[in-house]
């Protein structure tokens, strides 16, 4: 690491520790660091970090528009990181950034906010995608966590009405727990269980996996309002790989039980 990134590093934890909003001075000047050494990677992964963990702080104070902008940032030098400079250790940061950023859109949906699905759409490919490499890249972590992003995915698909591709994408993951219970039976045999429950409901149109309303804005345009509950606070970062079952997952299930 870098000098200026140690140094980064010592500001970083200064700001969370003192700064909890991200409005005071130790945010401010790591955002002034930041922008001083933008070619220097170390210093951009730190930065990178801890956007990552003030986007959640932000959110549970109620600034989810700062919290989306905190968490797009995060994933755009993630990567830059990994896919533009081929440093792949960052490649499982950038997906939990993309599904950092779609739970702040969650929750900002939950509270009535009306967003385009494109706004959904493009991270939950995305972090399918990086999903894909991680996996091919680290196997035995990745494939899991690969399977948890198909069925987040699945989550967020149906919500906006792309019924046939929630299909492929739950019938990869159920593949995918399927080898995956071939090797360790015991850990995956209930994904597996709930992954086939879901492609059966989507093959058969079932409304419960549904979800979603659309209205027309007073420009004319169509948008879609999320009518997911807010998911619980949390000051700790999350992503696809803190567990099996996907954050959007658990918003789908809500929206069922709701």
């Amino acid at each position: 690491m870098s000098r200026p990134a140690e140094a980064t590093a010592t500001l970083a934890r200064a700001a969370e520790d003192f700064d909890f909003d991200g409005t005071g001075a130790p945010s401010r000047w790591m955002t002034l660091v930041a922008s001083t050494y933008e070619d220097d990677l170390d210093v951009q992964s730190v930065y990178a970090g801890w956007l990552t963990n003030l986007s959640p702080r932000l959110s549970e104070l109620g600034s989810l528009e700062e919290a989306i902008a905190a968490a797009k940032k995060s994933a755009g030098i993630y990567r830059r990181l990994a896919v533009e400079d081929g440093r792949l250790q960052f490649l499982s940061s950038l997906a939990g950034s993309l599904h950092l950023r779609l739970e702040q859109l969650h929750r900002l949906a939950a509270q009535g906010g009306a967003s385009e699905a494109q706004e959904f759409i493009e991270p939950t490919h995305e972090a399918v995608e990086v999903a894909r490499r991680v996996a091919k890249k680290w196997p035995e972590r990745g494939f899991p966590a690969l399977a948890s992003s198909l069925d987040a995915a699945v989550a967020t698909l149906v919500v906006f009405s792309r019924r046939e591709e929630a299909v492929e994408f739950a019938q990869e993951s159920a593949d995918i727990y399927g080898n995956l219970v071939d090797q360790r039976r015991n850990e995956f045999l209930p994904d597996l269980a709930k992954s086939l429950t879901r492609v059966g409901k989507l093959l058969k149109g079932d409304e419960a996996t549904r979800g979603g309303a659309t209205a027309v804005t007073a420009s004319g345009r169509n948008k879609t309002s999320v009518s997911f509950r807010a998911p619980r606070s949390s000051t700790r970062p999350c992503g696809v790989f803190s567990g099996s079952n996907g954050l959007l997952t658990r918003h789908w299930q809500s929206r069922r039980g709701a």
